[in-house]
């Protein structure tokens, strides 16, 4: 069965909101998944001249989703489980395949052809009951490309810690993510103006991607066009990563919120970034989409 697509319409999206639907080209290649958001009416106007399809209501799909037999994504491909070089620690998520509920597992390790070791899913710190022979739809990203495969429960373990063994999927589906990964979140930062050095300005990181960052703030920041210091950091599990990086501003524009509170929106790229923190970011941005999307 078919995709159905439709053509995007100018009020089908707007800057800044996430996407209820995944966007194609007109070759009906995946360009831009549920969930990730542009952040500028200038990119939506292009999207639009190009000529763009979105998924039909009740059939979005996510970048993670398994695909149907005839895929009407020409990027799509099939591949081994090696492929995905998957590490221990990387996050996966688990889907009944009757139900929508997806929990969030960790790798521990695999054994070709053999069975795939994930530790227990959870929930509110309480390990959920899995049953013996329940088939599961598998997803994960790694590099630059979202993974989906068939699987199903093969034991449960308790000893010395709850973990499952998933029998080993023969084929595993990749849908290539072109455009930049970015998450929805809602975590402090510190901006500095480089025109006016001063007391760094506290302000709301609230999306995030490795080439730049939207923030909310109480007050204008600078102007489009102008340059910032952005300081931030990123929780990990046994330490934090803390990125300082100049930034310049691409838009910025007032708004008016419930109450009549007015705020400041200004949408910044990263200049100057060391590929090194590049590719940190983009990995725990990744990580991060893993395991729900927000801070």
């Amino acid at each position: 069965m078919l995709v159905n697509l439709v053509q995007l319409r100018r009020d089908d999206i707007a800057p800044g909101v996430p996407l209820a639907f995944a966007v194609f080209d007109q070759e009906r290649r995946l360009i831009y998944v549920e969930g990730q958001v542009i952040d500028s009416e200038a990119g939506i106007d292009e999207l639009i001249a190009r000529g763009a399809y979105r998924t039909a209501a009740n059939e979005t799909r996510s970048a993670g989703d398994t695909l149907p037999a005839q895929t009407p994504l020409a990027n799509a491909k099939e591949c081994a489980f090696e492929d995905m070089r998957l590490q221990a620690g990387d996050a996966l998520q688990l889907q009944a395949l009757t139900g929508k509920e997806r929990y969030y597992v960790k790798l521990i390790g695999f054994l070709a052809g053999r069975s795939v070791l994930v530790t227990s899913p959870t929930m509110g710190g309480r390990v959920l009951l899995m049953r013996e022979g329940q088939g599961l739809i598998a997803r994960a990203f790694s590099g630059r490309a979202a993974y989906a495969f068939n699987t199903e429960v093969e034991r449960v373990c308790n000893l010395p810690y709850p973990y499952l063994h998933l029998a080993f999927p023969a084929l595993v589906q990749g849908v290539p993510v072109r455009c930049e990964p970015r998450i929805r979140l809602r975590m402090t930062a510190s901006v500095t103006r480089m025109s006016s050095p001063g007391d760094p300005v506290a302000v709301q990181m609230v999306d995030l991607s490795p080439s730049g960052a939207r923030l909310d703030a109480r007050e204008r920041l600078a102007g489009k066009g102008e340059i910032v210091r952005l300081s931030f950091r990123l929780k990990l599990e046994q330490d934090d990563a803390y990125f300082v990086n100049e930034a310049i501003v691409r838009s910025a524009r007032e708004e008016r919120r419930a109450g009549g509170r007015r705020t400041y929106l200004h949408g910044i790229e990263f200049i100057g970034m060391q590929p090194n923190e590049r590719l940190l970011l983009r990995t725990l941005i990744y990580q991060r989409l893993a395991e729900g999307g927000r801070e």
